[in-house]
């Protein structure tokens, strides 16, 4: 019989020696005497030696297995460490942030935005008002890290698309949030026809977008 056919019951014999019970195995200071089941296994019990520290198999008539000190656990497996070398996938559930909003959409208010992470991707929404808009670019920054190109789509002109844009007036109006590597903390604001053939997307200007107290929106994920 080889130690797969009788693991569990040796487990059980395990529980119960530590608990000092009285039906045959019995322990010291030091160690725990435990029943053999069959000698002919003894050959298998020494695959015991990576977990057991010190194993002495006693061959006299009461054929017991005395563990001189603790089981040990390698390292590596503790859920730290298995996160540490990415084994574990990262979250975070939704946070608030406080992005820094290009001075293009004048004196902001209403201000609210929002970041969640699951292992390597970060999804952003959030809400904000219109000052005086101005024509130069506008833009937001991203929570976390940095944008990583090599896991986001690049379709044309070095130009990666990351999400939408609304914004609430009487006549509404739409359009995208990209990336160019230009600044890889920041999206940036386009109309949804706001690219030319071969060059990809062009940033857009808060005058040129958006009217005075518009509530804009936006929602949009990257990879880090």
């Amino acid at each position: 019989m080889r130690i797969t056919d009788w693991r569990i019951p040796f487990c059980v014999l395990l529980l119960c020696a530590l608990a000092e019970l009285s039906w045959g195995a019995s322990s010291t200071a030091n160690s725990v005497l435990l029943p053999v089941p069959d000698p002919a296994t003894y050959r298998d019990l020494q695959n015991l030696q990576q977990a057991i520290v010190n194993p002495v198999i006693s061959t006299g008539t009461a054929k017991v297995l005395t563990i001189t000190s603790k089981l040990t656990v390698p390292n590596g497996v503790a859920s730290t460490d298995a996160a540490a070398f990415g084994q574990i996938p990262t979250f975070v559930d939704w946070t608030s942030y406080s992005p820094t909003i290009n001075a293009g959409f004048g004196t902001v208010t209403n201000v609210s935005f929002f970041y969640s992470r699951v292992n390597n991707t970060v999804f952003v929404k959030g809400a904000f008002k219109c000052g005086n808009t101005a024509n130069t670019t506008s833009g937001i920054s991203i929570p976390i890290g940095t944008i990583n190109y090599l896991h986001m789509p690049n379709p044309v002109g070095g130009t990666t698309p990351a999400g939408f844009w609304g914004a609430a007036r009487a006549n509404p109006t739409n359009g995208i949030l990209f990336s160019d590597g230009s600044d890889n903390s920041t999206v940036w604001f386009v109309a949804a026809s706001g690219g030319s053939v071969g060059s990809g997307y062009v940033k857009g200007t808060g005058g040129n977008l958006f009217d005075n107290n518009d509530y804009v929106t936006v929602e949009f994920s990257y990879a880090l």
